[in-house]
């Protein structure tokens, strides 16, 4: 099996429906249009864990609904260092979710990570 040098590993990838749920209840957001991301802390990680949403209610069809968060995926995987220099910000619980009703560019959803990732790792 080929070894994923530039993957996102799945010991980064939030899976647990228990773990979400609190993030859901707790409502530490931050907003930069089309992303709107939950955050929380978990002093039990060594890296942030993230998962992505695109509304079935918005996006009927799965494939679009693919395509959207691989997008947001691959955003984050680029930018994560943002996230992983600092300390603190290592301990994070991200859910990214997708508000627009369109699909965007990847061009836009990067830079609305890059502006997310940047205020959370300041928080």
């Amino acid at each position: 099996m080929e070894n994923k040098i530039h993957g996102l590993p799945s010991s980064e990838k939030l899976k647990s429906k228990k773990a979400i749920g609190q993030i859901f209840q707790e409502k530490t957001s931050v907003f930069k249009f089309p992303l709107n991301c939950l955050y929380q802390k978990n002093p039990d990680n060594v890296l942030p864990k993230i998962t992505s949403v695109a509304s079935k209610r918005n996006f009927k069809r799965a494939v679009d609904r693919n395509i959207i968060k691989r997008r947001i995926r691959e955003a984050y995987r680029l930018n994560k260092d943002i996230l992983t220099n600092q300390s603190e910000s290592r301990k994070l619980n991200l859910v990214f979710i997708y508000v627009a009703k369109e699909i965007m560019s990847f061009q836009e959803i990067e830079k609305s990570m890059v502006h997310i990732l940047s205020t959370v790792s300041k928080k």
